[in-house]
């Protein structure tokens, strides 16, 4: 890909040297992992069981959720007021007489000479089963 016939060799020289200097400054793994172990094993155990208030955590969860779960259907299913269904009824009826009787100032600007022939089709004499006369 490039002009340099060894640019290959370049290449794997700079990235050996580049390897050589890194092992120079790394610590030796088999050293980093008994040193490891050694401190593993002069550290105090660990408990990984849950802690109380994880537990009571655990509990409140399993108490608590179907308790929200009846209080949500409680909410969602109870009885309503009578006020309120007598002003949802209201409501209702004066929505239905407003929309019959609402008219605006300018509705008569609407009403123009030859709308009732916007309302139907437009009778030509001649229906599609009718023959023509002359041909």
């Amino acid at each position: 890909m490039t002009s340099e016939p060894d640019f290959d060799q370049t290449l794997r020289r700079d990235f050996q040297g580049v390897k050589e200097s890194d092992a120079l400054r790394a610590p030796d793994f088999a050293l980093l992992i008994a040193r490891a172990r050694a401190e593993a094993a002069a550290a105090p155990p660990v408990l990984v069981q849950g802690t109380p208030w994880l537990r009571s955590g655990k509990r409140a969860l399993f108490i608590g959720a179907p308790l929200a779960a009846a209080a949500a259907l409680g909410l969602w299913f109870r009885p309503t007021n009578t006020a309120d269904r007598e002003f949802e009824q209201a409501v209702a009826a004066w929505s239905q007489t407003a929309a019959r009787t609402a008219s605006s100032p300018t509705d008569g600007l609407l009403s123009v000479p030859g709308t009732e022939f916007l309302r139907g089709t437009p009778i030509d004499g001649t229906g599609a089963r009718t023959p023509r006369r002359g041909s």
